[in-house]
C-alpha cells in the first residue's frame, strides 16, 4: 500500500470508530477501506502497527468492549509502545485479542 492509501484507511477506520467500533480483527483482515489482499508475515504485521499508530494519534480508546470499556493490563504501556505490543498478542495469540476494540467516543 502506498502512504496515500493508508491514510486514507487510516481515515476510514477512524469514521468507522466514530460511528460504531473497529475491532483488531478488522485491522488484520483489511476491513473498511484496507487492501484487498492482506500482505504476509511479516510486513502484514508491519501494516497493522503503522495503522494502528495512526488510529491512535486520531484520538482511538483502545480496549475491549463499548460500553463497559476496559483496558487490560498488558495494553496499559506508553502509546508509542502500543501498536508493537498490541500486534505482538496478536501475533502470539490472535484468538485472544482479535476483538480488541477502537473506539471514539464523546
Amino acid at each position: 500500500m502506498t502512504e496515500a492509501e493508508e491514510s486514507a484507511w487510516v481515515q476510514d477506520l477512524l469514521d468507522e470508530a466514530r460511528r460504531d467500533l473497529v475491532f483488531l480483527l478488522h485491522i488484520a483482515n483489511g476491513s473498511f477501506g484496507g487492501p484487498d489482499e492482506m500482505p504476509s508475515s511479516p510486513e502484514r504485521f508491519k501494516l497493522m502497527e503503522r495503522i494502528i499508530e495512526g488510529l491512535v494519534r486520531g484520538g482511538c480508546k483502545v480496549g475491549f468492549g463499548d460500553a463497559d470499556f476496559c483496558v487490560p493490563d498488558e495494553l496499559k504501556v506508553a502509546k508509542s509502545e502500543l501498536s508493537a505490543t498490541l500486534v505482538g498478542l496478536y501475533a502470539q495469540k490472535n484468538q485472544d485479542y482479535e476483538f480488541v476494540t477502537f473506539i471514539i467516543r464523546g
